[in-house]
């Protein structure tokens, strides 16, 4: 600050200048954010002596007020480019992109989302996530919901309704929590593979008219829903952890299995059926549930896992092939387990692999030959 520009020595170099500009006093203020200086108010005036201590001090608040100002419309104008960064990477992405809050209503989907379901943007926004998923899947859906309300991440795989069908799609969802780290809903993205579905459902298909007619039948492939709902309710039930469970089940198994009326040598046969299922769940996938089942005179044994399953394009050999695993194993194999369980079932995908192997009491009676052109007596 200069109070008289024709006194003040340090002033000297710019007095000229200034007092040709009717200059008489100075004061330069600074415009600080955030401990930074970030620009400067200069202001001038015509009369000596016109910057009083109380003059200062107001100026200073001003300066302040004005710095603050600054600092507040740089944020905002920084937060608007980084926004409408954002929104042209969102709108532009291929994946589709959708937004729900705490109740599972829409608040945001993107333009992708909106091509993929088939619906304008309003017909979805408001909208509960569950308009678009058969009921079937309802508590699947859910289950990863709740997930995400435990601050938990996930990718997976789901079916969605779309205008025009069934629509695939591999979900990578993340909850969204407010700043005291309470959910207020999640943010999704979502990758259409409807095509690389369809494809792997007609491998599958193919795979399994194979399978059928090269074990003459006793190999189907089917839905896990469906082996569910043949099987009905268990009659026992057992977690598949560690070796030391195998035992248990043998054991269980064996002594049901004598109150059946069944073979001593199919009882051995089936519990060597159940093992290798048992034996492939703990390899392949960690373990498993092993449940037993009693249709008429028939036992089924079910083992359940969750992991990796076996490929589309692998099933011909599960069947076909001695010895084939879907890993390092010691086991016999599907194939044996084909040739010595009455019918194998199998149901396998992403989510993971059930095996049910139905044993009847006796070996079934074989069919007669028949010879063309024989009498039926002589």
């Amino acid at each position: 600050m200069v109070n008289n520009v024709a006194l003040a020595p340090e002033f000297a170099p710019w007095r000229q200048a200034a007092q040709q500009r009717g200059y008489r006093v100075v004061i330069g203020l600074p415009l600080i954010v955030e401990t930074k200086t970030v620009g400067v108010i200069t202001l001038y005036g015509d009369q000596p002596n016109a910057f009083t201590p109380e003059e200062v001090q107001l100026l200073s608040e001003m300066t302040n007020d004005l710095a603050y100002g600054v600092m507040a419309l740089r944020t905002r104008r920084a937060l608007h480019e980084r926004e409408q960064q954002y929104r042209t990477i969102v709108e532009t992405a291929q994946e589709g992109i959708w937004v729900i809050d705490r109740q599972y209503h829409t608040t945001y989907i993107n333009q992708r989302m909106t091509e993929l379901l088939g619906y304008v943007n309003n017909e979805v926004l408001g909208r509960s996530v569950f308009d678009f998923v058969d009921p079937g899947l309802h508590a699947d859906l859910e289950q990863h919901l709740i997930a995400y309300q435990r601050g938990e991440k996930a990718v997976f795989e789901f079916c969605l309704n779309a205008k025009t069908g069934a629509l695939w799609v591999i979900v990578s969802a993340a909850p969204i929590l407010d700043a005291q780290g309470r959910y207020t809903g999640s943010f999704a993205m979502l990758t259409d593979i409807t095509e690389r579905h369809k494809a792997e459902e007609s491998q599958r298909e193919f795979a399994r008219k194979t399978i059928e007619a090269a074990t003459e039948g006793k190999l189907l492939i089917r839905d896990r829903e469906e082996i569910e709902a043949m099987a009905g309710p268990p009659m026992m039930s057992h977690e598949i952890r560690d070796v030391a469970d195998l035992e248990g089940i043998r054991h269980a198994v064996e002594e049901i299995a004598h109150t059946t009326g069944m073979d001593e040598e199919r009882i051995d046969d089936f519990i060597l059926c159940i093992s290798e299922a048992a034996t492939n769940a703990l390899k392949h996938a960690n373990g498993g549930i092993f449940t037993l089942h009693k249709l008429d005179e028939t036992l089924l044994a079910v083992v359940t896992d969750h992991g990796p399953g076996i490929a589309a394009i692998n099933l011909p050999e599960v069947a076909l092939k001695r010895g084939y695993t879907t890993g390092v194993s010691l086991g016999m194999g599907y194939k044996a387990m084909i040739s010595i369980a009455d019918t194998v079932y199998l149901a396998t995908g992403p989510d993971g692999t059930t095996v049910a192997i139905a044993m009847a009491p006796h070996a079934p009676a074989p069919p007669p030959i028949a010879l063309p052109g024989l009498a039926e007596e002589w």
